[in-house]
C-alpha cells in the first residue's frame, strides 16, 4: 500500500536563533513593529541591560543593503544602527538582524492621531520641529549623496514632552548612484520618480512637504489609490502625476524634456493621455488659510508655512534642506548640544526664565506647569535640544532626584552648548548631605519640605 502525505501537514522548517542573539541579549517576547519585510523586537544588552530594538528580516539583497547602509550612518534625529548581522547559511531561513536604538514612543499617527486620546494632539510649534529636525536628517543624507525615499508621519516619531525627533526605518534608503527598483509610499512619492527625471535629495523634501501639509491640516496632500498594490506600476505613476497636477498645476513643456517618462502621460498638447476624474480637490493654500483660522494661528505663522511649503511642493527648483533649514519660520526656537552623565539618573526641566517672575531661588516645578522641555536620564537622552527661543535668552534648569531639587541658570542662544553633568553631581552631593543632616522623624510628623538649591550654570 503507497501512503500519502498531504505537504500542508509537513511543517516548515524553523531557522535557528543566531548565536550572536544568543550570546549578547536577552531577548523579549514584546513585538514592537511589523512590516512587510521583517519584525522589530524588544531586547535587552546582556552586558549594560541597556535596552535596544532588534529588526529582524529575511535574509536578501534588500536586507543586506539597508544594514549596510544603516550602520554607516550617524546623523541626530535618526535612530542609531548598533551594529548588523547575518545568518551564514542560504534559503528561506536565513535572517538579517539590525540592532537600533530603542525609542518606547509609537510613531506619530499612533501617537497623535488616536480617537481615543483627543488631549494628545501636535501643536503648531510640535510641527514646526519636526520639521526642523526632519530637515536636519535630510540635509545630512543630502552630504553622503544619499536618499530616503519613504519619509512619512509612519516613519517618524516624536518624543513630545523632550521635543525629540527621530526618523526610524532606513529600508528604502540608498546611495543615489545605487538606486534600483523600491517600494515607496504612493501618496508620498515626487514627480520626478514617475516622469523618470533624474533623481536628487530633494526626493525627499517633497516628501517631507506632503507629511508636513497631512500633519498640520489632517488630509493627504494627494488622493492616492486606496490599494495601490492592485494597481500596476504605469497606471499608479498615472494617478500620482495627474493628482500633482490637480494640486499644483501641470509641469512646464520646458522640465517634460528632462524627463524620458513624459511620453507615457501627456501628448503633444500637454493633455493627458488616459485622463482620471478625481473628485474636486481644494487649493492647497486655501486650505492652510482656513485651517490656521480654525486653529487660531497667527497669520504671520500661517503665510511663513505656506512659503515653506511652497518650496518643497513644486516641480523645478525646489529648494535644498540648507536653504529650507534658513527659512525665518525656524527662529521661535534654538538648538543646542547637549552633554550630562547617563550614571546618574534623574530628570530635568528646561523652561524660558524670562517668562517667570519670581527670583530664581524661589522658583519650583509648581510654578511651571508646562514646562518647555522634560527629560529623563533613565531614557536615552539627544545630544542636540530644540528650545523654545527666549527673547532674553534667559532659561532655568531644574533637576530632580528623589524629589530634591536643584536650580541652574543659564543664558543659551543658538548653537551654544549645554552641559548639565557637573550640576547632576552636585545633585548627588545635595542628596548625600540632606540624607545625613535627615533628623529621625516621630511617628506622624510631618516630613521636612525640600527647598531648591539654585546655581548659576556656565
Amino acid at each position: 500500500m503507497i501512503m500519502t502525505t498531504s505537504t500542508s501537514s509537513i511543517p516548515k522548517p524553523q531557522p535557528a536563533i543566531h548565536p550572536e542573539l544568543l550570546q549578547n541579549y536577552s531577548p523579549k517576547p514584546k513585538q514592537l513593529g511589523q512590516g512587510n519585510f521583517g519584525r522589530v523586537f524588544e531586547a535587552r544588552v546582556k552586558s549594560t541591560g541597556s535596552p535596544v530594538a532588534i529588526k529582524i528580516q529575511k535574509n536578501t539583497p534588500e536586507a543586506r543593503a539597508e544594514a549596510t547602509f544603516h550602520q554607516a550612518l550617524n546623523i541626530r534625529h535618526a535612530v542609531r544602527c548598533r551594529k548588523s548581522f547575518m545568518d551564514v547559511e542560504g534559503g528561506d531561513t536565513s535572517r538579517s538582524y539590525i540592532v537600533m536604538d530603542l525609542i518606547n514612543e509609537a510613531a506619530i499617527p499612533t501617537a497623535f492621531f488616536d480617537p481615543n486620546k483627543p488631549n494628545v494632539r501636535l501643536t503648531f510649534d510640535d510641527i514646526i520641529t519636526i520639521t526642523r529636525q526632519t530637515l536636519e536628517v535630510l540635509e545630512c543624507l543630502a552630504d553622503e549623496d544619499s536618499i530616503y525615499f519613504d519619509l512619512k508621519a509612519q516613519n517618524i516619531i516624536y518624543q513630545q514632552p523632550s521635543r525629540n525627533t527621530t526618523v526610524i526605518d532606513f529600508g528604502a534608503a540608498r546611495k543615489i548612484n545605487s538606486v534600483q527598483s523600491l517600494i515607496m509610499t504612493a501618496a508620498y512619492i515626487a514627480p520626478e520618480y514617475c516622469l523618470g527625471a533624474p533623481l536628487t535629495p530633494s526626493f525627499d523634501l517633497w516628501s517631507l512637504g506632503c507629511t508636513v501639509y497631512a500633519l498640520l491640516t489632517r488630509r493627504s496632500f494627494l488622493p492616492a489609490p486606496n490599494n495601490p498594490g492592485q494597481v500596476d506600476r504605469q497606471a499608479l505613476y498615472n494617478i500620482i502625476i495627474q493628482a500633482i497636477a490637480r494640486r499644483i498645476g501641470k509641469p512646464t513643456p520646458e522640465y517634460l524634456t528632462v524627463c524620458p517618462k513624459a511620453a507615457l502621460y501627456f501628448d503633444e498638447k500637454m493633455e493627458f493621455k488616459n485622463k482620471i476624474d478625481f473628485p474636486e480637490l481644494k487649493d492647497w493654500i486655501e486650505t492652510l488659510r482656513e485651517t490656521g483660522q480654525q486653529k487660531g494661528w497667527a497669520q504671520e505663522d500661517v503665510d511663513g508655512i505656506i512659503a515653506l511649503l511652497s518650496r518643497m511642493l513644486c516641480y523645478e527648483n525646489r529648494a535644498t534642506a540648507t536653504e529650507l533649514l534658513d527659512h525665518p519660520i525656524f527662529n521661535r526656537e534654538i538648538a543646542v548640544s547637549f552633554e550630562y552623565d547617563p550614571t546618574i539618573k534623574c530628570k530635568m526641566y528646561i523652561h524660558r526664565a524670562s517668562s517667570l517672575k519670581k527670583p530664581l531661588e524661589e522658583i519650583t516645578l509648581a510654578d511651571i506647569p508646562a514646562p518647555d522641555l522634560t527629560l529623563d536620564f533613565r531614557e536615552t537622552v539627544s545630544d542636540c535640544l530644540h528650545i523654545p527661543r527666549d527673547p532674553e535668552e534667559k532659561y532655568i534648569v531644574i533637576l530632580e532626584k528623589d524629589g530634591t531639587f536643584h536650580n541652574v541658570f543659564f543664558e543659551l542662544d543658538e548653537g551654544n552648548h549645554l552641559d548639565v553633568s557637573e550640576h547632576q553631581e552636585d545633585l548627588n552631593i545635595i542628596l548625600e548631605r540632606d540624607s545625613e543632616a535627615l533628623p529621625v522623624e516621630e511617628e506622624g510628623a510631618e516630613p521636612p519640605t525640600k527647598k531648591p538649591n539654585t546655581q548659576e550654570g556656565d
